[in-house]
């Protein structure tokens, strides 16, 4: 798997696991004004804190990414992709990732600027490719998709974008019976 790291990253904040060199920050507890901040969507508050975000975490391991998502401040989401877009496919401690929790909240604007930024990670030669797929199936502990949570909370708009953004992700085992896939309405 490949990592991308924030801009500030410093380079000093590696782990080494035996022989293998793996490349995670060092995470410490989300600052209380940091968090309140995304979750009222002050994007100048944010902006304070843009150079610590990388490695902040809430105490179920949510980056600051998720807490964006979770209440749907849009704007917050922009700026913290702009600045450190890792966060998109770091996963707390339910294996869920921001994607999940855009699309739990139904939560439609969120989840778009997510997937694309995935995309644009995909056309960055360096990216290595993958991130709007890797994002899309990622599974939680529960083995859930995102867009097997959209299904099952009959969240239509969300269904209807995951399915055209993974067209080729096996859905028609996880679709209930009153969804009408070629409209995607409900009967």
């Amino acid at each position: 798997m490949l990592f991308r790291f924030c801009k500030r990253q410093i380079a000093t904040k590696f782990v080494t696991v035996s022989l293998i060199r793996i490349l995670l920050p060092i995470a410490v507890t989300m600052d209380v004004n940091l968090y309140e901040a995304v979750m009222e969507g002050k994007v100048d508050v944010l902006r304070q804190h843009i150079d610590q975000i990388d490695n902040q975490v809430t105490p179920n391991n949510n980056t600051v990414l998720h807490v964006a998502a979770q209440f749907g401040r849009l704007q917050c989401v922009k700026e913290i992709l702009e600045d450190c877009p890792v966060l998109l496919r770091r996963v707390n401690n339910k294996c869920e990732t921001p994607l999940h929790f855009a699309v739990r909240e139904e939560r439609l604007d969120v989840a778009k600027a997510l997937i694309d930024c995935a995309q644009e990670l995909d056309r960055e030669l360096e990216s290595g490719g993958g991130a709007a797929k890797e994002i899309l199936r990622a599974t939680n502990e529960d083995k859930d998709t995102a867009l097997h949570m959209a299904v099952r909370n009959e969240h239509l708009d969300l269904v209807k974008l995951l399915t055209e953004e993974d067209p080729e992700f096996p859905l028609l085992a996880f679709v209930p019976s009153k969804f009408n896939l070629l409209t995607l309405s409900t009967d």
